[in-house]
């Protein structure tokens, strides 16, 4: 067995123990409806094998300890080892594999989960490795799909596929949607798909962290280390924003009245995607990604058919001017580069959206207004604990309408977030030696983080998600 298929098949093993789990612990109801919750980038576990794998004795069961999220990451320390090399391979032939959601300091899917649950629906999370191609998600969340299927059947409860609803989140709307373009079979027998706040046709955000990292991380590993490593994952070049054919087809429909990307000095048209374009980009960004993800993106924005897309909706986050959703380009990069010292080549301008996603991006051209729903004060990072959206997800999968505040009773109150000013001078002072140190402490069988206020840690999260 090699790498990959080891990779695959350790995978495969964690989410026919979810589906066992599914069935045997969460209190399934065969009568209820199933809402299957697609994280978004950065929202699943990734969990790193112990040992380098070996080919003469891949093994198929290995331990496994986290390395997206713990207490590493805040140690400046985890983030490095999600690199990805040229071939493939994880850093130091470790492999990894997705387990589930975040759960460390915060889950972002719970309040979704527990509300979801207690008005009358089963809800299974399938994690999935964002930074590998998005078709390799649409594999691993199809066979969880199948075998879901089949556990249902074999149990006489008949076919689950007509009463799954696929919710996806951000980057896993995008995995939803993939899905029911690549597998028709599945596509045809589901209740439908819901994204939240999900870039259908790319956003700026991986982009910017092509020359500029990320902000709260830059602080934690330096810029320049950001984005190399962000760089290094094939899966964040599907999200570049919108290639200039797709504007052709489909940007009038998204109510864009220009290309949003455009050259600093001379206000032509620059397709961030094209080989004409590449030497602006930095030696770290991996030219040959392009034109793979220009074709995962022609087919996650393709028509689908009428029955399938009649089941498809979009809830999207419609904050006036808080998103970047145009950017200038200056062609002229420095030979000596660095996104600590140097003055990044883009320009951005807002326009609306949902502090991340253009309010543009977040639907598919296809998809009719009334399918569409809009919700103001509404940030990306939060979108799954909003409980207006929490209600709305469980109308459209088909239970009785509830009110948001029926929802916030079965939860509760939101939890405190840092503003992103707070969680900025949390971490410098820091690393000035103003503020307590973060530490890793056993505290009886469980680690944990020391001097990490709880809202700065979610801050960080949350609004890194993609």
């Amino acid at each position: 067995m090699d790498y990959f298929s080891s990779v695959s098949a350790i995978t495969k093993l964690h989410i026919d123990r979810a589906v066992d789990a599914f069935f045997e612990r969460n209190g399934f109801d065969p009568t209820a409806r199933t809402v299957v919750l697609i994280p978004g980038g950065l929202g699943s576990r990734l969990r790193r094998a112990r040992h380098p794998f070996d080919a003469h004795a891949p093994e198929v069961d290995p331990r496994l300890s986290t390395v997206w999220v713990d207490c590493g990451l805040f140690l400046a320390e985890d983030a490095k080892k999600l690199f990805i090399d040229g071939d493939g391979l994880d850093t130091s032939t470790r492999i990894i594999i997705a387990d589930g959601e975040v759960d460390f300091v915060i889950d972002p899917y719970d309040d979704a989960v527990r509300a979801l649950r207690a008005v009358g629906m089963n809800v299974l999370l399938i994690g999935w490795d964002w930074r590998r191609k998005v078709p390799l998600a649409v594999e691993n969340i199809a066979y969880a799909l199948d075998r879901l299927d089949q556990r249902a059947k074999a149990e006489g409860h008949g076919a689950l596929l007509p009463r799954i609803t696929l919710v996806g989140h951000s980057m896993g709307g995008m995995v939803a949607k993939l899905l029911l373009t690549d597998r028709p079979d599945l596509a045809k027998q589901l209740a439908g798909m819901i994204s939240v706040g999900s870039p259908f046709y790319g956003y700026f955000g991986q982009l910017i962290r092509f020359f500029e990292g990320a902000k709260y991380f830059n602080e934690l590993y330096g810029a320049r280390t950001v984005a190399q490593v962000t760089s290094s994952m094939p899966g964040l070049y599907e999200l570049m924003p919108i290639d200039l054919a797709q504007y052709q087809d489909v940007g009038a429909t998204l109510g864009l009245s220009h290309y949003p990307v455009t050259d600093l000095e001379t206000g032509a048209v620059v397709d961030a995607h094209a080989a004409t374009t590449q030497p602006r980009y930095p030696p770290w960004v991996r030219r040959e990604q392009f034109a793979r993800a220009i074709q995962v993106r022609q087919r996650l924005a393709a028509p689908l058919p009428k029955d399938v897309a009649a089941r498809v909706h979009h809830i999207r986050g419609s904050d006036p001017e808080s998103t970047v959703s145009a950017v200038q380009w200056n062609a002229h990069l420095p030979p000596d580069y660095d996104p600590a010292k140097s003055r990044s080549p883009l320009v951005h301008h807002a326009d609306a959206g949902d502090h991340t996603i253009p309010l543009w991006s977040a639907r598919l051209a296809q998809t009719p207004d009334p399918r569409v729903y809009d919700f103001t004060d509404a940030q990306h990072a939060f979108l799954m604990e909003d409980r207006r959206i929490i209600a709305k997800v469980a109308e459209i999968a088909g239970q009785t309408p509830r009110p948001a505040s029926e929802i916030g009773a079965i939860v509760g109150a939101a939890p405190m977030i840092a503003s992103s000013a707070d969680a900025i001078a949390h971490l410098q002072a820091q690393r000035r030696g103003d503020a307590p140190q973060t530490e890793i402490k056993k505290l009886g069988d469980r680690l944990h983080l020391l001097g990490l206020p709880g809202p700065v840690a979610r801050r960080i999260m949350q609004e890194a998600a993609m």
